[in-house]
């Protein structure tokens, strides 16, 4: 395939899990991809990429379809909207729609720091990823809890519990500097690739000056 430069976007990366599936597999699809003027997508950095396979995007991106095995019984985890593609799969595994679990899914959420946390100066932020995915939420304590502590009530199976200090006080560029610095030592030591891009790098994100 040839597309001129002029018509090609490249170095595009999707962390959402939802967004494309591989057209040929329908499988989903995570990772860098790029774009033309005539809107297709494909895999890889640039249409340089001799193994560029190219993506749709995922006709079934309203919901969240899971499927996994706790304690060897298959279980089916599904939110949102109802398709025929659940309609489809469930009898395959001969699951009655009626007893389907319902455990949680982790939540997204905003944190507002706390005129204490000012004062302190730095405050907890909570994370989850997907175990197979390059998948980040910001969650809240009462979730990462859940999560961490295998809370039945949740899909903790399916998702890394993530917290560290997030500094939000003093000097701009030392701030931007640890928080920096301690994302990539959480990237390094508990293999979270990308999540630096999931912050979109905004190490300042929350400070205010003394």
């Amino acid at each position: 395939m040839y597309y001129p430069l002029s018509q090609v976007k490249t170095n595009l990366f999707t962390t959402n899990s939802q967004e494309f599936v591989i057209k040929s597999t329908k499988n989903l699809y995570v990772g860098k991809y790029w774009s033309t003027s005539d809107g297709k997508f494909f895999t890889g950095e640039g249409p340089q990429d001799t193994t560029s396979l190219e993506l749709i995007k995922n006709p079934d991106q309203n919901f969240i379809f899971e499927s996994y095995v706790p304690s060897n019984k298959v279980q089916i985890v599904y939110y949102g909207l109802y398709t025929s593609t659940i309609a489809n799969y469930l009898p395959l595994k001969n699951i009655d729609i009626n007893n389907l679990p319902t455990q949680k899914y982790p939540a997204s959420y905003n944190p507002k720091p706390t005129p204490d946390d000012y004062k302190l100066g730095e405050f907890t932020r909570y994370f989850c990823k997907k175990t197979n995915e390059i998948n980040y939420i910001e969650i809240n304590k009462d979730t990462y809890n859940g999560l961490s502590q295998n809370d039945p009530s949740y899909v903790w199976e399916l998702f890394i519990p993530i917290k560290y200090q997030w500094v939000i006080s003093g000097e701009e560029k030392e701030v931007f500097k640890i928080n920096k610095n301690v994302t990539k030592y959480m990237m390094d030591t508990f293999k979270l690739p990308f999540l630096n891009k999931f912050l979109n790098e905004n190490y300042l994100k929350f400070w205010k000056p003394n």
